[in-house]
C-alpha cells in the first residue's frame, strides 16, 4: 500500500516495519556529504533521479525530526535524512508481506520480548529490562564473558522476539541490577 506523509510512515514503521520511500531525489550535495561523513552506501548513478531507500525508524536530533534510513546492500551503515527532505516521505510503500518475521541485520541475536519498548525508534541507545535467564541468553551471543563483551564492544543484534523487523545491531554499554524489580536493565548503543 502506498503511504503519504510522516504519520502514515510512522504508524506502518511501529505496527509492521521497514518501509520503502521511492520518491527519495538523490541530489549532487546530498552525495558528497553522505560519502565524506558517513560512508552512506547509494548509488551515484542515481543523483538526480528517484532513489530507493528503506526507512527503518524515526527520531529527533537538535535539527528537528528526522527518519533512520538504510540503503538496500544490506550493510550496516545507517543516516539520518530529515523529513521532507528532498521528497522522502513523499511516496513510500509498505509491501503487502509484512515482514515481521524478517531480521534485517546479521546475527548473533538477543530475542526480547519487547513489543512496547520505544528501543526500536531511538537514536543512539537504549535500555530495557531483563530477567535473569533473558540475561543468560544475551550472554550466549558473546563468546567471552558479559563484561567482557562490554570492554570490547562485541556487536550483536538486538531483536524483538515478537516483530523480528524490529532488529538493530548493537553493542552492550552496561548492566545494572534493580532489586526492587527484580530484573537486570540492559544498556546498549545501536551501530
Amino acid at each position: 500500500k502506498k503511504l503519504k506523509g510522516a504519520n502514515d510512515i510512522k504508524k506502518e514503521l511501529f505496527l509492521n516495519g521497514p518501509v520503502v520511500s521511492t520518491s527519495f531525489k538523490l541530489d549532487a550535495d546530498f552525495l558528497k556529504k553522505i560519502q565524506n561523513n558517513t560512508q552512506f552506501a547509494v548509488l551515484a548513478s542515481l543523483v538526480g533521479k528517484n532513489h530507493p531507500l528503506m526507512i527503518e525508524g524515526w527520531g529527533k536530533t537538535s535539527r528537528g525530526q528526522v527518519w533512520i534510513v538504510a540503503p538496500f546492500q544490506h550493510n550496516e551503515k545507517r543516516t539520518f535524512i530529515p523529513m521532507n527532505f528532498a521528497k522522502i516521505d513523499n511516496c513510500c510503500l509498505a509491501p503487502k508481506s509484512n515482514f515481521e518475521d524478517m531480521t534485517w541485520e546479521k546475527g548473533p541475536y538477543f530475542d526480547h520480548p519487547s513489543g512496547k519498548s520505544e528501543a526500536w525508534t531511538t537514536i543512539g541507545s537504549a535500555k530495557f529490562s531483563a530477567a535473569t535467564a533473558e540475561l543468560e541468553m544475551l550472554g550466549n551471543c558473546f563468546n567471552c564473558g558479559i563484561f567482557e563483551a562490554i570492554n570490547k564492544k562485541k556487536k550483536f543484534t538486538l531483536r524483538n522476539s515478537l516483530k523480528k523487523a524490529h532488529s538493530r545491531a548493537c553493542v552492550l554499554k552496561d548492566i545494572e541490577w534493580k532489586g526492587d524489580k527484580s530484573k537486570w536493565e540492559i544498556f546498549v548503543e545501536f551501530i
